[in-house]
């Protein structure tokens, strides 16, 4: 998914172990209900504006980079 436009996207219960997030473009980007502990280059993603992101992917994701939230 690198390099990936993921604007608009809804992400809702995707299964994302192992995704490679580098340079992802994240723009009003529905993450909810997903695990993101096992994704790669999430501090690298590219934010144009918000996303949200529900508590279930907080708690199933455990620590994330700050520069991703």
């Amino acid at each position: 998914m690198s390099g990936a436009d993921l604007s608009g996207a809804n992400l809702i219960g995707a299964h994302l172990i192992g995704t490679r997030f580098n340079g992802v473009r994240l723009l009003e980007t529905v993450l909810a209900n997903i695990d993101l502990s096992q994704a790669q280059g999430l501090d690298t993603c590219e934010h144009f504006g918000p996303s949200p992101i529900d508590y279930r992917t907080l708690a199933r994701s455990g620590q994330l980079p700050l520069s991703f939230l």
